[in-house]
């Protein structure tokens, strides 16, 4: 009886023991990973147009858009190039360029399709129908993306920071409109939906480096030759 009873006690001893290293050591990486997380971010608080970070700096942003250059010629983007160069160099700050893809809305392109179905031509809308069919498997997919881009400038916290800042995405802003570009500050609402497509995996659209070459096939036709 008493060797059944040492060794309940033995049991019950190691049990304690066990349970009070290994999970004290369990509760302690948790509370590290939690803290871990929290201080990645580096997000104190974001009011109007300014991201304030832990570590005491501020962060704005600048949209970029409006151009497009697909149809210019090599000397004519070097042209732009060299501009666009020499206006940015005239504010002297550090910066940094940011390229997201983010979903296009193409509602208003369906919406302009359906109305063009009012007509006689069968031929015409059957290929209507297949482009707003095409859109709505674009936009149920996710696929449909779009490149922003953006300007970052960051500024040390101190007195008249604010302005500051304010006054180099203003600098930023006239050399991108003399060079022919949109630009426009973000607002709150626009930087916390920057945040979001920068670090919510479901905005990002990978973009893989094979492109396949060839012709076009319409379904049910043979092959030309």
């Amino acid at each position: 009886m008493k060797l059944i009873m040492l060794l309940i006690l033995l049991v019950v001893c190691g049990g304690a023991y066990i349970y009070s290293t290994y999970g004290r050591k369990k509760g302690g990486r948790t509370a590290d990973i939690q803290k871990t997380v929290q201080e990645f971010m580096n997000v104190s608080d974001i009011e109007q147009s300014f991201i304030y970070t832990r570590d005491n700096y501020l962060i704005g942003f600048l949209q970029i858009s409006g151009r497009k250059t697909d149809l210019l010629s090599n000397r004519e983007k070097a042209a732009l190039t060299q501009q666009l160069t020499a206006e940015v160099s005239t504010v002297n700050v550090c910066w940094q360029l940011l390229a997201v893809s983010q979903p296009e809305d193409n509602s208003a392109l369906i919406y302009q399709y359906q109305e063009m179905m009012d007509t006689q031509n069968a031929t015409r809308k059957k290929l209507l129908r297949e482009a707003i069919r095409y859109q709505n498997e674009l936009l149920l997919s996710g696929e449909n993306v779009e490149r922003k881009f953006y300007i970052k400038l960051w500024e040390y916290r101190k007195e008249g920071a604010e302005q500051e800042l304010m006054e180099h995405l203003q600098q930023f802003a006239k050399c991108f409109d003399i060079s022919g570009y949109s630009s426009e500050i973000l607002g709150k609402e626009e930087v916390i939906r920057l945040c979001n497509l920068v670090h919510n995996p479901a905005a990002i659209l990978y973009e893989g480096d094979e492109i396949s070459r060839g012709m076009p096939r319409l379904a049910g036709k043979e092959d030309v030759e």
